[in-house]
């Protein structure tokens, strides 16, 4: 599948949510890169959208340290019980 369709599923499906919707993907890293690249798309410099970039930049980190701090408990936590 290519990227543009995969970019277009998911611009779809960002267009298409409801109110439930609209705040999970208001959490999700992608929606902030979707919106930038329709931006950009449409005429506007990165500069323009830096501030979608970093909000996409630190939302994925954020991510990046809970996945890391989980993994790290759920080793610590099972440790004792391996063979």
């Amino acid at each position: 599948m290519s990227t543009a369709r995969k970019g277009c599923r998911l611009s779809a499906l960002l267009s298409a949510r409801d109110n439930l919707g609209d705040t999970v993907a208001q959490a999700l890293p992608a929606t902030y890169a979707v919106e930038a690249g329709r931006k950009v798309m449409d005429g506007l410099l990165c500069a323009d959208v830096a501030g979608l970039l970093g909000t996409h930049v630190a939302s994925g980190g954020a991510y990046l340290v809970l996945g890391s701090a989980l993994l790290s408990l759920y080793e610590h936590v099972t440790r004792p019980r391996s063979t």
